[in-house]
């Protein structure tokens, strides 16, 4: 790819890591800021111009993107909401004044209401469609700041970083146990319920994720407890130094760690937000202490054995560069 080119007329934010890292809690303080338009894992929609580009996750093994085709990718995210969205932000500046705002998301929310209304536009019948007019000022939503979450996407975000001058990318990196531990219960015990079959997706990426780092990509060949986290551990390894590695250096990259923003929603949220650009003001401010991830509000029910954890992560992450940046970020936040 050579020279510059941008869907977009103004500056965008791409929220990444790996799955169960924490970031929908970057999604979450981003949306408390009244002109931020924030998507939540547009890539997942096989409406999305992403969705190719995410399906895989190895280099050798993600279909080459133009800059053209990313960029326009993300300006087609910045006018469409989709199913995977939030719909309970009413006070944005691109909302229309009056009870519009709310009575239009209470009714896009629904997929029965969007298939009714197909009728003015069939894009509504769709798992994305474009933002309505209705209660939706295209105008104003134009000034807005674009955020979308993209998980799964290390390459096509980094092989556009550079030609794409409007992309900003927040990294959000969660300790390898607390990774373990989140994808375990929340994916494998009460998503999928069967270890077998999440062993047997990490093996369409792993052996190639081994070649990358000059291990034997056949040393998984039958499923085993020890095979399931180690597997698991590469995919988060690869995740997270190919965005250090290729992006690290970059000014319009930020690294964030799952449990200072834990800790400290207020001091993560203001450092987001000077990142970007925004205005953080009280009333901002008062909004993130008062926002509670309740996606996942229970506990985790199953106990991780903490001797797999530790020796899955002596056997993939000696010597990981992302332990080495993880490491840094505790030492930071414990200054």
């Amino acid at each position: 790819m050579s020279g510059s080119h941008s869907g977009f007329d103004r500056d965008y934010l791409i929220i990444t890591g790996s799955g169960r890292s924490g970031t929908n809690m970057l999604l979450e303080l981003l949306d408390c800021h009244d002109n931020t338009f924030c998507r939540n894992e547009p890539h997942a929609l096989e409406t999305n111009p992403v969705f190719p580009l995410s399906e895989e996750l190895a280099e050798d093994l993600v279909p080459d993107v133009t800059i053209e085709a990313w960029t326009d990718a993300m300006r087609f995210c910045g006018s469409h909401n989709g199913e995977r969205d939030r719909f309970d932000q009413v006070g944005k500046r691109y909302f229309r004044p009056g009870p519009l705002p709310a009575l239009g998301l209470n009714l896009f929310k629904r997929r029965r209401v969007r298939s009714a209304l197909s009728v003015f536009n069939p894009a509504y019948r769709t798992l994305e469609w474009p933002c309505p007019p209705l209660y939706i000022s295209r105008k104003r939503l134009a000034q807005s700041y674009p955020v979308f979450k993209i998980l799964r996407s290390p390459i096509p975000i980094t092989a556009t970083h550079a030609q794409d001058p409007r992309q900003r990318v927040a990294h959000m990196i969660r300790d390898p146990k607390g990774n373990l531990r989140s994808w375990y219960n929340r994916y494998i015990v009460t998503s999928v319920g069967d270890p077998v079959k999440v062993f047997n997706d990490n093996m369409t990426q792993v052996p190639s994720i081994l070649r990358h780092y000059g291990e034997d990509p056949d040393q998984y060949g039958v499923f085993s407890e020890d095979a399931l986290f180690e597997t698991q551990l590469w995919l988060w390894r690869y995740i997270q130094e190919t965005l250090i590695d290729r992006i690290g250096n970059s000014d319009r990259y930020m690294a964030f760690l799952y449990a200072d923003a834990v800790k400290k929603p207020v001091q993560t949220a203001e450092k987001l937000y000077g990142f970007l650009g925004l205005d953080f003001d009280e009333a901002t401010a008062e909004k993130v202490r008062s926002t509670r991830n309740t996606l996942f509000a229970k506990g985790h029910s199953h106990d991780v054995p903490e001797i797999r954890m530790e020796r899955a992560i002596e056997r993939v992450l000696t010597g990981s560069k992302a332990m080495d940046v993880l490491g840094t970020l505790q030492s930071k936040a414990a200054a």
